[in-house]
């Protein structure tokens, strides 16, 4: 154990870390504060299929599970169904199931061996649902015959368990909304089930366990594949009630639900309310798609001067806001559809309401950050009234949106200039003594590193500054130890 006269001469040394730390943050040049940079996206057109009668609209996108063939709807006319190679060549089209026949819904079935299509023939009341057999395509054959559909009207549909399960959203002929759960072999119906709102089922997903619908309502309800109850019913004051369109990841989540009013949400388990995207953009997302690469999806908005913006915007896991990573494509006709390949990550198809079709390629690169540079004042240097801050901003790309100053790590301000940048201000306002001041820029993709540098400022009322005071102080010290130690010296003489 330490006695006390150790214990005091102690104290001092454990001081002295924590000192020399004191002075390397006071005395330290301009320092960077700041993350590694996101990454940048270019999204470019690859080719472009027009649609072959200019007859075609609102152009719908599926590939089958394989990822070797799609299926597009509305291509060549607006009910047209054609399946397509993964090389964009023709396959086949198929046989309308009646003349005139009106396509409202259309897929592939889980294990690629089916193509289904819903709608209704010119002067039937009801919709009818029915089966293409893809291995041997023929004309298509109607899975409830003889009117056996408990619906009238159908909004959506969707194959499960290797195609033994099949679900349809509809309406019966009171008009009430409701889900129907069949066997296909025989088809028996198993399930019949109210629709929460009476709200039209917009999409349904599976993820293997669970059910989950999303209707025009804004409620969001997942039931168990196992017994078919309902297991949980998300409401959402705020949600819209229509345009919604929903992409998954191919490992399963995050669910991606996009709405009228701009927003999009995530969704990790469908039993929990979901995060929003701060991204909210004016007007209705009118498509949107992951791409599965480093968790980015593109996004297709409304272009007010008319046709789409694609965007690219990257995922954080809710740990930051999302970022757009990617400059704006425009395109001239609006987006009916985005649909990421799943055999390659790096490509995307894209559809537009007047029924033509476009590859794009997605290419991800490490986007170099802007950089700031203050050239005056020079840090450390004593500052007194009014003085304008100067420097320069850089970037590789040649973009530079902002750049902002803070001071002693407030709110950060907006600086006049880009390239060239200043920013006046008066030392009065600053507290005396010293001053932080913290500049950094964005080049619309990511933030530079923040640069930082010091000021004094003097002491009002005071006619010596503090550090000679200190000095006079210390020689005070030193001349008074001085003469004591002489007048000792002389008496001990």
């Amino acid at each position: 154990m330490l006695d006390s006269q150790q214990r005091t001469e102690a104290k001092p040394s454990k001081m002295i870390v924590p000192i020399i730390c004191l002075m390397i943050l006071v005395l330290a040049p301009a320092s960077v504060i700041g993350e590694s940079p996101p990454n940048f996206a270019d999204l470019e057109v690859d080719q472009v299929w027009k649609d072959p009668a200019e007859g075609g609209a609102n152009l719908s996108v599926m590939f089958s599970g394989d990822g070797m063939k799609m299926l597009l709807s509305g291509y060549g006319t607006p009910n047209e169904l054609r399946i397509m190679g993964r090389d964009m060549t023709t396959i086949t089209v198929l046989e309308p199931p009646a003349d005139d026949y009106i396509v409202k819904g259309s897929g592939w079935s889980t294990t690629d061996k089916w193509v289904f299509v819903f709608g209704r023939a010119a002067g039937d009341v009801n919709d009818t649902f029915w089966v293409y057999t893809v291995h041997s395509i023929g004309p298509a054959r109607d899975l409830f015959e003889n009117g056996t559909l408990p619906l009238s009207a159908l909004d959506s549909a969707l194959f499960m368990a290797e195609d033994a399960i099949l679900a349809i959203g509809g309406r019966d002929g009171n008009g009430s909304s409701r889900l129907l759960i069949f066997e296909t072999d025989p088809v028996s119906l198993i399930r019949d089930i109210p629709s929460p709102g009476d709200s039209a089922i917009s999409w349904m997903g599976s993820n293997g366990m669970d059910l989950i619908l999303f209707d025009a309502g804004g409620h969001v309800t997942v039931f168990s594949t196992t017994d078919w109850q309902e297991k949980s019913l998300y409401e959402g004051e705020s949600l819209p009630p229509t345009d919604v369109d929903v992409t998954t990841l191919p490992r399963g989540d995050p669910w991606l639900s996009s709405y009228a009013d701009g927003t999009i949400r995530y969704w990790f388990d469908p039993e929990a309310p979901p995060e929003i995207s701060s991204n909210e953009y004016p007007g209705a997302i009118q498509a949107l798609a992951w791409s599965d690469k480093e968790e980015v999806y593109v996004v297709a908005v409304k272009d007010p001067e008319g046709g789409s913006e694609l965007i690219c915007l990257q995922y954080h896991n809710g740990s930051m806001p999302d970022e757009r990573i990617s400059d704006i494509v425009d395109t001239a006709t609006v987006v009916t559809d985005i649909a990421r390949h799943p055999l390659d990550p790096s490509v995307i198809i894209v559809g537009f309401e007047d029924g033509s079709i476009a590859r794009y390629h997605l290419t991800l690169r490490p986007n170099q950050r802007p950089a700031v540079s203050i050239l005056s004042p020079n840090d450390g240097e004593r500052i007194e009234g009014s003085f304008v801050i100067s420097g320069r901003a850089t970037d590789d790309g040649g973009r530079v949106d902002w750049v902002k100053v803070s001071f002693d790590n407030g709110p950060y301000k907006l600086a006049n200039g880009t390239f060239e940048w200043t920013f006046a201000v008066d030392s009065d306002e600053f507290d005396q003594g010293t001053t932080t001041i913290l500049v950094k820029t964005y080049d619309g993709f990511s933030a530079s590193e923040t640069i930082k540098i010091t000021i004094t400022t003097p002491y009002e009322g005071s006619i010596l500054e503090p550090w000679p005071i200190l000095l006079m102080i210390i020689a005070i010290i030193v001349l008074v130890l001085t003469v004591r130690w002489r007048r000792k010296g002389l008496r001990e003489g």
